[in-house]
């Protein structure tokens, strides 16, 4: 099983990071396309509004587990990751993971 998973890495030059707080997070059910070995982890969205991120990740995961969230900041980066747990099985899915995090202000 993988530990950490997924790590998406975002830089804001016109934003400023406060105390950040996960405000919730919610992964899709698990779609087994065909050709998901070709499928590469990104960001499908990105939006703020008012302090609050909300960041929408593309990936393959292993399936039939479940996943813990976890975000921090260290010197003007945002890291998303997120880790498996559960027992392990031998397939993969495409998931969507949905973050909301509070703690991100313009820098007026």
């Amino acid at each position: 099983m993988k530990k950490g998973v997924t790590l998406i890495l975002l830089t804001f030059s016109s934003f400023a990071f406060g105390q950040i707080n996960l405000l919730d997070f919610k992964n899709s059910t698990c779609d087994e396309p065909t050709l998901f070995s070709r499928l590469r982890t990104r960001i499908v969205k990105k939006e703020i509004k008012d302090d609050v991120l909300t960041v929408e990740i593309a990936t393959v995961e292993t399936c039939c587990v479940t996943f813990e969230p976890a975000v921090s900041t260290k010197e003007g980066i945002l890291y998303l990751d997120v880790r498996e747990t559960g027992a392990e099985c031998e397939c993969d899915c495409y998931y969507f993971l949905t973050y909301k995090i509070q703690g991100i202000k313009h820098k007026d």
